[in-house]
C-alpha cells in the first residue's frame, strides 16, 4: 500500500469526511457535538487518528483528480453555510479528500503556519496528531510542530485546546506572559494583551512565566492568570469559563459592565452601558453568543433597561423611566 494512502472502509471514509469538514467551513457548537457523538463510537477515535497521522504525512502529495469533488461531497455544499473569512494560507493543513480507484483514501494538504478568526466566529481546528483547537472570537494561533514538541503561540484571543497524548512530544501554548505545558488533556488559554488566563478542564497541566523557572500546576476546575508573573492558582467552575466552546455566555452575579466588555467581543455594533446607571448592579444568565439582538433584549429584560441604536451603530442601554 502507498504510504501516502489508506485502505478504504466506510470508517475510513467518513473519518476523512470529518477531517474535510471541520477544516474547511466555521464549524457550529451543533457539529461538534454530532462529532464528538460519532468519535465516541467504537473504532472511531483510531480511524479518525490514523486519517490525521496519513493527513500530515502527505503535506507535499500530488493532488488527485477528482478531489474537489470529494470535497464538496463531503461539506454538502448544497446547504447554505456562513462564508469562510479565512484568506489562502489560513488552514496549516486544509485536507483534500478523495476515494482513488484502487480503494483507498488520499488527499493533498495545503501547508500555512496559522489559524485565526473574525469578530462574532468560531473555528474548530484539527492538528495533525489528533488534537483539536477550538478558536473563540477574534483571535489568532500559530502552529509549530516538530519531532521534539508540539508548539502553538496564541498571538490574539482565546482557545480551547484537547490535546492528543504524545508522550514523547509535550504541547506547548505559548503567550508573550506564560507557557502552557500538557501531554493529553483539556483546557483553555485567554491571551489579553496584558495578560494570559488558563484554565483547566480535565488531566493536568504546568503553566510558567518567562522568567520563572518552577511552574505552577494546576488539576481539574483550577484556573490561573499571568501578568508580569503567574498569580495564584484558584478554583472555578469549569463549565462557566468555557462556555464559550457552546456558543453561550455564562455569568454568575458578574457585573454588568463586566459582562458588557465580554458581550462586546462578539458584537459587531458596540454595546454601551449609560454611565448614569448604577456601576455595581450585576448580572446573571445565558445568553446566545451569536445573536447581538438577542443579547442585547435579554439583558434589558432582566435590568429594566431601554435599547437605544444610536446612528454611529452602537446600542445604548439606559435606566426606563419607569423601572
Amino acid at each position: 500500500m502507498p504510504e501516502d494512502t489508506l485502505e478504504s472502509s466506510p470508517t475510513a471514509t467518513t473519518a476523512a469526511n470529518w477531517l474535510a469538514r471541520l477544516n474547511t467551513t466555521t464549524v457550529s457548537a451543533k457539529t461538534m457535538d454530532e462529532f464528538r457523538d460519532w468519535r465516541a463510537q467504537p473504532g472511531n477515535h483510531e480511524a479518525f487518528q490514523e486519517v490525521a497521522q496519513l493527513w500530515a504525512k502527505s503535506a507535499q502529495a500530488k493532488s488527485q483528480p477528482g478531489v474537489q469533488a470529494a470535497l464538496d461531497a463531503a461539506l454538502d455544499r448544497r446547504a447554505p453555510r456562513r462564508p469562510n473569512r479565512f484568506g489562502l494560507g489560513l488552514a496549516i493543513a486544509t485536507a483534500m479528500v478523495t476515494v482513488s480507484i484502487g480503494g483507498y483514501v488520499t488527499w493533498r494538504t495545503i501547508a500555512a503556519p496559522y489559524f485565526d478568526t473574525g469578530v462574532g466566529e468560531q473555528r474548530l481546528v484539527q492538528l495533525s496528531d489528533g488534537s483539536s483547537v477550538r478558536l473563540d472570537t477574534n483571535s489568532k494561533i500559530t502552529v509549530r510542530y516538530s519531532q521534539g514538541a508540539r508548539r502553538i503561540a496564541l498571538t490574539r484571543g482565546q482557545a480551547f485546546f484537547e490535546v492528543a497524548h504524545d508522550s514523547a512530544r509535550p504541547f506547548l501554548v505559548e503567550t508573550p506572559q506564560a507557557t502552557v505545558r500538557a501531554i493529553g488533556t483539556r483546557f483553555s488559554v485567554r491571551e489579553g494583551g496584558a495578560t494570559t488566563q488558563v484554565t483547566l478542564v480535565q488531566g493536568r497541566i504546568e503553566v510558567r512565566d518567562g522568567d520563572n523557572a518552577s511552574p505552577r500546576v494546576l488539576t481539574a476546575g483550577e484556573q490561573i492568570v499571568a501578568t508580569q508573573a503567574l498569580g495564584p492558582v484558584r478554583k472555578v467552575d469549569a463549565r462557566i469559563a468555557t462556555s464559550w466552546t457552546t456558543g453561550r455566555l455564562v455569568f454568575h452575579g458578574v457585573p454588568l459592565q463586566q459582562a458588557l466588555v465580554e458581550m462586546n467581543r462578539y458584537s459587531r455594533k458596540p454595546i454601551r452601558l449609560d454611565p448614569a446607571y448604577d456601576q455595581t448592579e450585576t448580572l446573571t444568565g445565558a445568553f446566545d453568543s451569536a445573536d447581538t439582538e438577542a443579547m442585547v433584549a435579554a439583558v434589558a429584560s432582566l435590568r429594566g433597561l431601554s435599547v437605544e441604536h444610536r446612528p454611529d451603530g452602537s446600542i445604548l442601554l439606559r435606566q426606563r423611566p419607569d423601572a
